[in-house]
């Protein structure tokens, strides 16, 4: 329990900072090595990719649409789901970077697997 929240902090901030130097995507390397290294079954590594990058994501947009007033959220939604919803686009921009994160863990704990029977 304890390895799985140290993994989802260490995973939270090697993404914040890969967000700082790469695009959006350059995340994914940095996990795929992140959980190629550390010992977490496939299903586990998958659920705290998952919840970091909810977290990670989520807390972003939300910031940011803090910051300018709601103002780009509310029209983006009006476009997307035809109302103004910006905690619905912030949910579906979590989810997002979620299935991103908790894909890249995946990959990188059975890269793991791979290397062992190697």
């Amino acid at each position: 329990m304890l390895k799985g929240f140290i993994t989802i902090l260490l995973n939270i901030l090697l993404a914040y900072i890969s967000g700082i130097f790469l695009p959006w995507w350059g995340m994914i390397p940095v996990l795929i090595l992140l959980y190629a290294f550390v010992a977490l079954k496939p299903g586990w590594a998958f659920l705290c990719g998952f919840m970091a990058m909810f977290l990670l994501w989520g807390l972003l947009a939300l910031q940011m649409d803090v910051a300018n007033n709601h103002l780009l959220s509310k029209k983006i939604s009006t476009i997307f789901f035809q109302k103004e919803a910006s905690t619905l686009l912030i949910l579906v921009t979590a989810l997002t970077g979620a299935l991103v994160g908790g894909l890249s863990a995946l990959t990188g704990a059975l890269a793991r697997g791979i290397r062992k029977v190697s």
